[in-house]
């Protein structure tokens, strides 16, 4: 045990030497903000909106590029972590083998239809009572039978929807404030309106449009030709591009920093060592070496192909929005008592 520590201490030890000097930095009246929590997942929220709404204007390529590299499969194994071990859906057999099935399949299938099947079993083996069980059963076979007949259509509807369904699921349930939640939700609803009401538009078109990137990366044109595929208005299709990068950047933050922060039940700020044992904990050794030997393949991959190892990275993150509609079906059906209260 004592040699496990010191190999986490080792592994964060940069980290924690750049948190001590930050720390000493911002005085005692930083440390006293930031040891409150509401301040400061108040101050991750705002930084993070601020911080993806700049990326997307001024390096769109790179944050497109980059963002599922560096931050895809942390932001998966949060998925994991606060969407099902937390809450300890894994331990209700039924309820993990009907969603798990289809989740896996979603890997391999085109069609969206499959990983929404995954919601059938949430609602089927929900702790609900049966009639809202009924009603939502079959409102969702109407959902998977419209996913089923226009796969494409609703597949561009997932690819910019789901980054917005993380603000739904914090406001609704990690938020411990519910001020908070909604100030967050709103302000990310503003900037993208802004965004596609063309607010932005001398910066989207005379600098967004016009941005460079790293090599062996798509260019802009080719990230908007990826994200609109279909024939609507080019000025539309840009901004639509630009709103996905930025919402691309506030999924990560909501779920590798603001969902975190809240989940915990220790108010305080803690240590990257402390954060990792945690995880640790939640995860378990096997989880966590599958998620590092991801990271590295990722990573590996790019050092050749930055498109190539996003298409990968995607690919294999197939299951993830299901995963996360699934849980907001239950969440639905359950509310907030289906969250577990440990520690993180």
């Amino acid at each position: 045990m004592r040699a496990r520590m010191d190999g986490i201490e080792l592994a964060t030890l940069p980290l924690d030497a750049v948190r001590g000097v930050f720390l000493r930095l911002v005085g005692r009246t930083g440390r006293s903000l930031l040891a409150d929590r509401t301040t400061r997942v108040a101050a991750y929220s705002a930084i993070g909106l601020l911080t993806s709404l700049v990326l997307a204007l001024a390096f769109p390529v790179w944050a497109f590029a980059l963002g599922p590299i560096v931050l895809g499969v942390p932001h998966l194994l949060a998925d994991v972590r606060y969407l099902v071990v937390r809450p300890g859906l894994h331990r209700r057999t039924w309820l993990m083998a009907s969603t798990a099935v289809p989740l896996v399949l979603a890997t391999f299938a085109s069609n969206p239809a499959v990983g929404l099947a995954a919601g059938f079993g949430a609602i089927a083996f929900s702790r609900a009572s049966l009639r809202p069980r009924v009603l939502l059963l079959c409102a969702w076979t109407a959902v998977v039978y419209v996913a089923a007949t226009h796969a494409r259509i609703v597949q561009i509807g997932l690819v910019h929807g789901h980054n917005l369904l993380a603000l739904v699921l914090f406001a609704v349930a990690f938020s411990r404030s519910r001020r908070l939640g909604i100030a967050l939700t709103l302000g990310a609803l503003v900037f993208s309106g802004a965004l596609l009401g063309g607010a932005f538009d001398d910066v989207v078109f005379g600098w967004s449009a016009s941005a460079t990137g790293p090599k062996h990366a798509l260019d802009f044109a080719g990230i908007v030709d990826t994200l609109v595929p279909v024939s609507i208005d080019p000025k539309l299709a840009v901004r639509l591009a630009v709103l996905f990068i930025f919402a691309q950047g506030l999924h990560y933050v909501i779920w590798l920093r603001v969902v975190p922060e809240e989940a915990r039940e220790r108010p305080g700020i803690r240590s990257f060592a402390s954060s990792l044992r945690a995880l640790d904990r939640d995860v378990g050794k096997i989880v966590l070496a599958l998620a590092a030997l991801g990271a590295v393949v990722v990573l590996t991959r790019s050092a050749f192909s930055l498109e190539a190892a996003r298409i990968m990275y995607l690919r294999a993150a197939a299951f993830h929005a299901y995963l996360e509609i699934a849980f907001g079906l239950l969440l639905l059906l359950e509310g907030r008592r289906m969250l577990g209260s440990d520690e993180t």
